[in-house]
């Protein structure tokens, strides 16, 4: 867990770090997994390699708010608040649900593996195994609690049918 808070803190040094790192983010994502952009409306009419699809204001809005996201999950790490981060995750997963994501492990796969490949671009040689191993550890931990959110959002949907 320290690992994790220690070295978040460190990509929150970043200069706008919001945009920085969630730009890196959904770049990794596009590259492992291009037609992931089908997921995303700020995508329609951009292929992944098309610069000014990461300029646009919509683009930069969703992945500070995705990093942002990343950031209270680690301060409620942070503070050892697990009820209230797995509060938060759940409601993530449902929310995405909600949005008519049908989001499968392999897309929080896809987006794990998106994510280890950020930290260690922007961490460099401080992105230590150790920390690897922390990242992936609290990672499985996000992926189960955003995915038990939208199974239980969806056991929900089915209560009010």
């Amino acid at each position: 867990m320290a690992l994790v808070v220690e070295s978040w803190a460190k990509i929150k040094e970043i200069e706008n770090y919001e945009e920085v790192a969630g730009e890196l983010l959904f770049r990794r994502i596009f590259e492992i997994k291009p037609d992931a952009a089908a997921y995303f409306k700020f995508t329609d009419g951009f292929e992944t390699t098309d610069e000014a699809l990461y300029k646009q204001e919509v683009f930069i809005k969703h992945v500070k708010m995705v990093i942002l996201t990343v950031t209270s999950a680690v301060d409620l790490l942070e503070k050892e608040n697990m009820d209230e981060l797995f509060r938060m995750l759940k409601l993530l997963g449902a929310k995405h649900l909600s949005a008519g994501l049908k989001l499968e492990k392999e897309h929080y796969n896809l987006v794990g593996m998106a994510l280890l490949d950020t930290l260690g671009k922007a961490l460099g040689d401080t992105f230590t195994e150790a920390v690897k191993s922390a990242w992936i550890g609290v990672y499985a931990i996000i992926a189960s609690k955003m995915m038990e959110g939208a199974e239980e959002y969806l056991e929900e949907e089915k209560k009010q049918d």
